[in-house]
């Protein structure tokens, strides 16, 4: 009877996100009543839900680089250019130190990163 409902759902086109955030209520539910002995079976334990699949990372195109990078004030183009171009992520380029810069090389060296709770 879950299974059906879930199925039904998905056949009716809803995302699978949309399908967890309606089923995942009723399994909260049931684990409550079957502790609470009102139940005799949780109806939800062995549903078959789609997986819900993050959507790729969009990739500026040059053109859209370019003009994001214009739009920020000129003190800060720079480290946003070398994020951008270099594909450095946040936390790597919170760790950056100039000794990580070599200009004779024209080379950057990410030896490390930072994680905000792991410090």
């Amino acid at each position: 009877m879950m299974q059906d409902l879930a199925d039904e759902m998905a056949a009716d086109g809803l995302s699978a996100s949309s399908i967890r955030n309606r089923i995942l209520p009723l399994r909260a539910i049931y684990r409550r009543a079957l502790d609470r002995e009102e139940v005799a079976s949780d109806h939800t334990r062995k549903l078959s839900l789609p997986a819900v699949r993050a959507a790729p990372d969009r990739i500026a195109i040059p053109t859209e680089a370019t003009a994001l990078l214009e739009a920020l004030p000129l003190g800060e183009r720079a480290l946003w250019a070398t994020a951008l171009y270099a594909g450095l992520r946040m936390g790597e380029l919170q760790a950056f130190d100039w000794e990580h810069l070599d200009l004779d090389e024209n080379l950057i060296r990410v030896e490390r990163g930072r994680d905000r709770s792991a410090g």
